[in-house]
């Protein structure tokens, strides 16, 4: 009798796993996994074979919950990308989400994007170049480390700019939770988020870019071409950057 129960139990649970399979919810999650991973990979191709057969530009399916459910997310938070006749495959893929729906102000991505690449990312730059380079006798420094970390702003900031050219909001407040990796997040909803995005700790992206001091000036300039607002949030922002050039540049930029 023993044996006769684990084997009804096990068929049973076959079956449940079958149905779940072939069940339409099941088929859906399958197929905007793979969405994930084309956005997640930057293939252009892919992503736009995607969008020709009806998928939802809005919605995907990555391992961490609602942090990897938004396209156009995906693609702020990653740098990798591809050369496709003379484009970078991310700066594409944004533009190809958009022209299919995707709201730039869903979320506040130009944010995102300047608050995660910091000069942590660039200690990040400096390893790779040095494990890359052992051999060659090729040294971090000087005009080589001014150029490794000008086209490193460089990447960062071509998506910046395709997300506001497409109307994203400059002055779209942030905040780190809603972006990091805790487990909460597997549950995460955007109402959920905006309760972050709208609280007093929010700051503008303005705001981070300043903080980060001269190295991440472009990203200064870009915000200010775009429309960003210099309030007084910002003078604070410079003197926690601790560099004197962004501090009198701020200053002179709000005595004008």
């Amino acid at each position: 009798m023993k044996f006769k129960s684990k084997l009804l139990i096990t068929i049973t649970a076959v079956c449940l796993f079958l149905c779940n399979l072939f069940s339409e919810d099941f088929r859906s999650y399958l197929s905007y996994r793979y969405f994930y991973d084309a956005v997640y990979g930057k293939d252009f191709e892919w992503v736009k074979n995607h969008l020709k057969a009806g998928y939802d530009p809005e919605k995907c399916k990555g391992e961490a919950g609602w942090v990897d459910s938004i396209p156009l997310k995906v693609v702020v938070e990653t740098l990798h990308s591809y050369i496709i006749d003379g484009q970078n495959s991310d700066t594409m893929i944004v533009d190809l989400l958009i022209q299919y729906g995707a709201d730039v102000n869903r979320l506040p991505y130009v944010w995102d994007r300047i608050y995660r690449y910091n000069d942590e990312s660039l200690k990040f730059l400096e390893r790779w170049f040095k494990n890359n380079h052992k051999d060659d006798g090729i040294l971090y420094e000087g005009a080589v480390k001014e150029k490794e970390e000008r086209e490193w702003v460089a990447k960062i900031n071509r998506v910046i700019e395709k997300l506001l050219l497409a109307g994203a909001d400059p002055n779209m407040k942030g905040h780190p939770f809603p972006f990091g990796t805790s487990w909460q997040l597997l549950f995460f909803t955007d109402k959920m988020a905006f309760k972050y995005f709208n609280s007093k700790e929010a700051t503008t992206p303005l705001y981070e870019a300043i903080k980060k001091g001269m190295k991440w000036e472009s990203q200064v300039d870009l915000l200010l071409k775009y429309g960003a607002t210099l309030d007084e949030s910002c003078l604070e922002a410079a003197k926690l950057s601790g560099d004197e050039d962004m501090i009198k540049k701020i200053e002179k930029l709000w005595n004008e």
